[in-house]
Parts: structure tokens; sequence; C-alpha cells
């Protein structure tokens, strides 16, 4: 598996080399995924650093100190997800970029959800959730677990209560602090760079509602996606929310728009009920065990030959006297 670590050390060229201000490096991507990816790279960070914006304050030092921090942050990407976008994204493509979370790496993951069948709604539609960590290996078991989910209600909990099937990947790493720490672009402050990455991918995959995606990608970029978006909240908002609400109820995905007009506690309630029926399900299909008898000639065979052995060992004793 090539990983992200690899290929960024395969580039350090361009990583190292320093420029007086960030533009755009000719050449830098080859194929129109990875061109358009860059893009909406370079219009995010431009947003973060206008002095008008409220994002002004938090992130425009940090990036005008690394002025490589795109090309860095290409490098970063794990090679499969520039595949993915080129061939056309589905459950099966999307599927295909799924890491390896046997180690414990710091970066950008999804869990791509299937709608079920059964509900005529969903026709299996494919939906993707985009979030980051700095263990991605202990974060995807987090989501794994019911009773997390249970208690931690979401949209994207509310999608894979309902869903067919549902597939973990990793879509950017960072390297290891052994592999140049905070000397990278943009690792001097780990919470800004990973929040930035994770902001780009929900970009480029367009998981992020409409309203947001509208906001933030760039005009001559198309603004819908081919997968439904789990996303709610922008990931540069993360500590800049004010008062601000994402309105889900008017979504067109009919998903979105049942959590929207869903309350948490209404929705952790009819999660334990229909647990519940299903719990009982399996309890009627459960059939009841099985005890072997044993036939009674068995018993009086063994008896016997009981007997017969006490009645010997009886007779060696008496006879030994």
């Amino acid at each position: 598996m090539v990983t992200a670590e690899a290929n960024v050390f395969g580039n350090t060229s361009h990583i190292h080399e320093a420029v007086p201000e960030m533009v755009s490096a000719p050449g830098l991507s080859s194929s129109s995924a990875q061109q358009e990816a860059q893009h909406i790279l370079e219009h995010l960070l431009t947003k973060l650093q206008d002095p008008q914006s409220k994002y002004y304050a938090r992130y425009a030092k940090w990036i005008l100190r690394h002025p490589n921090l795109v090309p860095f942050s290409m490098d970063c990407v794990r090679p499969q997800v520039w595949h993915a976008l080129e061939k056309g994204l589905d459950y099966k493509t999307i599927k295909a970029v799924a890491g390896d979370f046997a180690w414990q790496a710091r970066g950008i993951y999804f869990d791509a959800v299937l709608g079920a069948p059964s509900d005529p709604h969903t026709r299996t539609r494919t939906r993707l959730y985009i979030g980051q960590s700095t263990n991605l290996r202990l974060r995807i078991a987090q989501h794994s677990k019911f009773r997390y989910r249970r208690d931690n209600p979401s949209l994207h909990y509310h999608a894979l209560h309902k869903s067919e099937d549902n597939a973990y990947g990793t879509l950017v790493v960072l390297p290891g602090k052994e592999m140049g720490g905070m000397r990278l672009p943009g690792m001097d402050n780990e919470g800004l760079l990973l929040d930035v990455l994770e902001m780009w991918m929900c970009l480029v995959f367009r998981c992020l509602q409409g309203e947001t995606l509208e906001a933030w990608v760039p005009r001559d970029v198309e603004g819908q996606g081919e997968l439904g978006g789990l996303n709610v909240w922008a990931p540069v908002e993360r500590y800049d929310r004010g008062r601000e609400m994402v309105d889900l109820r008017a979504s067109g995905d009919w998903l979105v728009a049942e959590w929207g007009e869903l309350k948490r506690g209404e929705w952790k309630e009819r999660v334990m009920k229909e647990l519940d029926l299903e719990e009982r399900k399996e309890e009627k299909d459960v059939k009841p065990l099985r005890v072997e008898t044993t036939a009674p000639w068995v018993y009086a065979i063994g008896g016997a030959i009981g007997g017969a052995v006490m009645m010997w060992i009886v007779w060696r004793r008496v006879r030994g006297r």
C-alpha cells in the first residue's frame, strides 16, 4: 500500500522550497480531479485570509507562515482518492479507497453509507461523511459502537441506522512526527491544519449541505456532488459557529430533512424501540434447545456393570484376609 507518508517524502523537493507568497505551482497537478481539488483549496485559503471575514483572526497568520501549504496538502492525499474522483463516485469506487487502520495515524477519514434497498425513499443512495482524527483507528472504532452512536445523535448516525452497508476509509494522512514534524508546512498547528484539510475534502466531495457548499465552492466549479452529504457544520467554523444554524428541513434529501425535523431525544427513543423490536424478532427465530435423552436400557446395563465391579472388589478384599 502506498501511504501519504511515502508520497510526501517522494516529493520533498517542492515541499521545502521557499517561495515569497502562496501561488499555484505550474504543473503541480496532472489529472482533472487534482486540478479541481487544488483550485478549491486555493479558494478556501484565500477566503480564510479575507480581513473582512470572521475566520481571519484564527487562520490568516498561520496560512501566511506556510506558503507551501497547497503542495504539501496535495501530497498528503492518498493516490487512491484521485483515482476514485476521476472514475466517478458511487459506493463501489469510494469503498475501494478504504485504507488500513492498523496504524495510529493522523488525518482525514470518510464513511460511505449505502441506503437500505428496503426503504423506498432511499433507493440504495450512497451518502458520505468526512471527519478528522489524531488517531484514525480509535475514532473509527468509536463510530462503530452502537451505544456511542445512541448517546451522540447526529445526521451521520441517523444515516447509519437506516443503512444497508457502510465502509470507512482514509483520504488524507499526515506525516508522522519522526518524518519532519513541525518543520513541514502547517504542522506547527495541527488543529488548524486538520480543520482546513477536513473542510477541503468536504468541499472536494461536496458532502456539506447546499447553502454551505454555495458559500465555499468556487463559482467556476460545479457545486453539486455525486454522493449525498452527511456533514452539517463547516469544519473551519468548529470554534466560531455563533448563533448560526444550518436548517436541514428544506433539504432535497429526504433523510437529511427527516433528521432536521427530529429532536435528539425523539431519535434516541425511536432507535431504542426499533432495536427492541429487532431483539424480539431474533428471539422468535431462535429454536428451542434440543435435549438429548438417553434410553433406559443404557442406565440398566451401566448399573449392572457397576454392581459387578463393586462385588468383585469386595470379594478380593475378603479373600485377602
